[in-house]
C-alpha cells in the first residue's frame, strides 16, 4: 500500500507530499486545484513499471497537441518532474525530462535490505517523442523490480 507521494513540477503541482495514506483516501478541493493530477501521477507512474504507457495521459484530455509541455510546471519544459511513491521503507520514482525533441523517462527502485542498508537501482526506460509524443524507444524494467514486488505483496500494478 502507498503510505506517501511525492510530486513535483508536474502539470499545476510545483512540489506535493502527500504523507500518511491509507486504504481509502479522499482529495477534496477547487476545480483545477490539482486532485486529478495526483492521482494521474500516480497512476502513470505504477503503470510505467508494467509498460510503456507515459504518452496515454497526452492524448487522454484533449485533441490538441502542444509538444508536452503542458506536463511540466509553468509549462517550463527546462524543470524534471519527479513522481515518488513510498511503500514503507521502501519506494518507487519516476523521473521524466526534456531532451532536445524528445522526453526521457526514468524508474527508479529504493529499499531496505534485510542488513539496514539502503539498496536503489534507476534505470532509463522511456523515449518519447515531443512532436506527437509517440514511443520511440524503452528498456524493460521487469528485472528491476522482481526484488521489490516479492517484498510488496499489495503492490498492484
Amino acid at each position: 500500500m502507498i503510505s506517501e507521494v511525492t510530486i513535483s513540477n508536474y502539470k499545476g503541482i510545483k512540489h506535493c507530499e502527500v504523507k500518511d495514506l491509507r486504504r481509502v483516501n479522499l482529495f477534496i478541493g477547487k476545480n483545477d486545484s490539482g486532485k486529478s493530477s495526483i492521482l494521474e501521477a500516480i497512476f502513470h507512474t505504477c503503470k510505467e513499471f508494467e509498460r510503456h504507457n507515459f504518452n496515454t495521459i497526452m492524448t487522454r484530455r484533449t485533441d490538441i497537441f502542444t509538444g508536452g509541455r503542458e506536463l511540466f510546471f509553468n509549462y517550463d519544459t527546462k524543470l524534471n518532474i519527479l513522481v515518488v511513491l513510498k511503500f514503507g521503507d521502501s519506494e518507487i520514482g519516476l523521473e521524466l525530462k526534456k531532451e532536445g525533441d524528445r522526453i526521457g523517462l526514468s524508474l527508479s527502485v529504493r529499499e531496505k535490505t534485510t542488513e539496514g542498508k539502503s539498496f536503489s537501482k534507476k534505470q532509463n526506460v522511456s523515449v518519447y517523442n515531443l512532436r506527437d509524443f509517440s514511443f520511440l524507444a524503452g528498456s524493460d524494467v521487469a528485472e528491476m523490480l522482481l526484488g521489490f514486488l516479492k517484498t510488496k505483496p499489495d503492490f498492484d500494478l
